[in-house]
């Protein structure tokens, strides 16, 4: 059983990680036998484990030049399980090889068990951050 500040802490602490690129602290979050998802992440498999969470963070921030400049409109809904939560919100980046600016809404479903999460399911915009890093064009007619 979890509570909202408890959940509360581990988002600021995950959102702090993403804005300094820490995969140490991100992965900090994380139970040992965590899963996560990145269900709008075609193709990727999911992250299984702390030390996983921590390697492929570490390797998607340094394989890209982007800078998140705030994480904005947080809002956090518990959920009747006590252990569960769902998380909007929003991440403006800059590309700082282009200059470009970007926002890229997210959602998560986390689970939260002894402090940790234990799972969550990530559904981020991954088409703006693609579009936005200038790897796939605008899909807008």
């Amino acid at each position: 059983m979890s509570d909202i500040a408890t959940a509360r802490t581990i988002l600021d602490r995950y959102n702090e990680a993403i804005l300094t690129k820490s995969a140490a602290t991100l992965a900090s979050v994380y139970a040992d036998d965590a899963v996560h998802e990145l269900p709008f992440m075609h193709g990727a498999p999911p992250m299984r484990g702390r030390q996983e969470v921590l390697e492929r963070y570490a390797a998607g921030w340094a394989a890209t030049n982007a800078k998140v400049k705030d994480i904005r409109n947080i809002v956090l809904h518990p959920v009747a399980d006590g252990e569960t939560f769902i998380v909007e919100e929003e991440i403006g980046v800059t590309n700082m090889d282009t200059g470009v600016d970007f926002v890229a809404a997210t959602v998560l479903v986390m689970r939260i068990a002894g402090g940790k999460i234990a799972h969550i399911r990530d559904y981020t915009d991954n088409l703006t951050i693609a579009q936005g890093l200038g790897r796939i064009p605008s899909l807008a007619g």
